[in-house]
């Protein structure tokens, strides 16, 4: 019986210090202007009942509750914009679509969708960068690119920030990346790069509940605006809920946490807006209106004893309630009902149960065990309201999902029966997932060909690589491109970093050796004259002047026209005593010369060479190199 005592005692100290500690942090994040989180945290701290206590209770944790509920409450009726949502009747309803983002599209098209919206945040190596973006599709309407240009000047506007380039739309994203996210839907799409993760003011703002509250809102501002029409709005946390890679979670955002954890509570937060939904509910302004009803009821005042000039401050009607009652209003208006599975694991907290039965349920229906999977799905649900999703379905979409997955390692591998196979069970699985299988299975092999035959491009294996794009048109008919074109733009990119390497180091033997394989790559010069030109004028300065004129003499032939391209075989022309060349391609750039401040010494030099001498001697050459 001592043993007892000891261990229960032992038990109530270790559960009071967690509660203490889940106060602080709950204080903290208040303190961040984020009092969601700080509620969340504080209802963690305290008992779901205090009569029938499930842990300790600890007076820190209800103090900081309730600052978490005046802060929102200060939010949220400061927020006099939410309002305009109200101005007409709800039209809309959001989706969220999840797996490899080919899959996401192709759900998306199925649904029939009016808009869809993947939302990111930029990263880059450095700090400082500092604007906001829209990724818009290769393919993408006028009306699109118009949608996605307001949505950045409000963010630009909102936030004090500059617009990408001046204009804030990057059209098929960074060299194509991107462009895959958007690019097999049959509707305005738009993926947002809203802020930069890894600049310490963006990622303060990004943490931030109000400035999420206004990222949310100038999203649904923007798809009220383009769409009045209503309909079916598709979203996309970009990273999360992939098949493969499933631990991806993009960016890590300075100070803490990642760049999907708060996409998702931000598109979450602009459904709400769309759907009408705000605080578990609905919009209820004032919001101190809905916490009068809260206290009316609970106080179990008659309707006349109540006394609304006593009760007109958040702060008196908050204070009016007991622990319990505090408690239960907390739950009621919470935004989010529960933290995110991100948030859990930095705040320490332990997994729930229905995460632990939604992780087994995965793992069944990774396995065809759909049934089983099922049951676990339905058990996490009971166990958590904040979940909202069909469980069959789940386990159906994932289930088919390993099927998809395979159908494209098969499809990779030229094993095309094979990965029709897969497609068509996939599709058995999850009636919803519509494609058709031969055509998925042969541009799914094209791109791999087109994958291989531009890596051999850029090795220098020109006839492989022409093979492979060849076979890849073979097999799919709807490619548009000319085989030896793409080779010749492919192998010629790294040919020509080599060359303007060599040149910068002063290697011009190197520098010779790559211009003679660039006449064979590219012998039009439709991708070599920037380098011709480079060499024309470094190679004649370090006394290559005669073995440069064959490059020289193809820039003025390609662009004659260029006074820079003139001006630089007017040196190697010079400097191999043809003084008369030299003296044309002179008076050409002084002719139509930009920079005027190098005119003089152009003129110098025309001077010299009329009276027949060479105006380039060592100290002007080494001038010239900048020595």
């Amino acid at each position: 019986m001592k043993y007892l005592i000891i261990l229960i005692f032992v038990s109530i100290n270790v559960n009071a210090n967690e509660s203490l500690r889940l106060a602080e942090l709950a204080e903290q994040q208040i303190l961040e202007g984020n009092p969601t989180n700080g509620i969340l945290l504080a209802l963690e701290a305290l008992p779901k009942n205090i009569y029938k206590p499930d842990k300790a209770y600890v007076v820190e944790a209800e103090i900081q509750l309730l600052n978490g509920l005046l802060q929102l409450h200060e939010y949220y009726e400061n927020f006099d914009w939410f309002s305009t949502a109200l101005d007409s009747e709800n039209k809309y309803d959001v989706s969220f679509y999840t797996g490899n983002y080919r899959w996401r599209q192709a759900l998306a098209n199925q649904d029939r969708c009016v808009a869809y919206v993947e939302q990111h945040f930029n990263a880059s190596e450095g700090r400082r960068d500092s604007y906001t973006m829209v990724i818009v599709s290769y393919e993408s309407s006028q009306k699109v690119r118009k949608w996605a240009k307001s949505y950045v000047k409000n963010i630009a506007r909102t936030f004090g920030i500059r617009k990408y380039l001046g204009r804030g739309i990057l059209v098929g994203g960074y060299n194509g990346r991107g462009n895959g996210n958007l690019k097999y839907l049959n509707m305005p799409a738009v993926l947002l790069e809203s802020l930069f993760a890894t600049n310490p003011r963006h990622a303060k703002w990004i943490k931030n509940e109000v400035n999420q509250l206004q990222l949310a809102f100038i999203l649904f501002k923007s798809i009220k605006k383009y769409f009045p029409q209503g309909g079916r709005i598709c979203f996309s946390v970009g990273h999360k809920y992939k098949y493969y890679p499933r631990n991806d979670r993009g960016a890590h955002v300075y100070g803490g946490g990642r760049e999907s954890e708060y996409a998702e509570i931000i598109l979450k937060q602009a459904q709400s807006l769309i759907e009408y939904k705000l605080l578990q509910g609905y919009f209820v302004p004032p919001l101190i209106k809905k916490l009068q009803d809260f206290v009316k009821s609970n106080l179990d005042l008659p309707a006349l004893e109540f006394d609304e000039a006593l009760y007109d401050k958040t702060s008196e009607l908050l204070l009016a309630l007991s622990s319990q009652q505090l408690i239960d209003y907390a739950r009621e208006i919470i935004p989010r009902c529960s933290f995110t599975e991100e948030q859990r694991v930095r705040f320490a907290l332990p997994k729930l149960k229905s995460q632990r039965l939604i992780e087994s349920g995965e793992k069944l229906a990774r396995r065809g065990r759909i049934k089983s999977a099922t049951r676990k799905f339905k058990q996490a649900r009971k166990l958590d309201h904040c979940l909202q999703f069909n469980p069959e379905e789940k386990a159906r979409w994932i289930a088919a999902q390993v099927e998809i997955y395979n159908a494209q390692k098969l499809a990779e591998k030229m094993k095309m029966p094979a990965a029709r196979a897969k497609f068509k069970k996939a599709m058995r699985i999850y009636s919803k997932f519509r494609i058709n299988p031969d055509k998925e299975t042969r541009r799914i092999a094209a791109d791999e060909l087109i994958k291989q035959g531009e890596k051999f491009a850029e090795a220098g294996k020109i006839e492989t690589a022409l093979i492979k794009f060849q076979t890849a048109i073979t097999i799919n008919v709807n490619l548009n491109f000319d085989p030896h074109e793409k080779v010749r733009k492919l192998a010629i990119k790294p040919l020509l970093r080599k060359g303007m390497y060599a040149i910068r180091q002063a290697n011009m033997k190197q520098a010779l050796i790559i211009n003679v394989k660039t006449h064979v790559v590219d012998p039009k010069g439709l991708y070599s004259e920037n380098f011709w030109s480079s060499l024309c004028w470094y190679g004649s300065l370090y006394g290559h002047a005669k073995s440069v004129m064959n490059a020289c003499t193809k820039t003025v032939e390609l662009k004659s026209e260029n006074e820079s391209y003139r001006d630089s075989r007017g040196l190697a022309r010079a400097l191999t005593g043809d003084f008369k060349g030299a003296i044309a391609d002179f008076e050409f750039y002084m002719k139509h010369a930009k920079l005027k401040h190098k005119l003089v010494k152009r003129e110098q030099w025309l001077s010299q060479l009329r009276e027949g001498i060479n105006p380039f001697t060592e100290t002007v050459i080494q001038g010239l190199l900048g020595k």
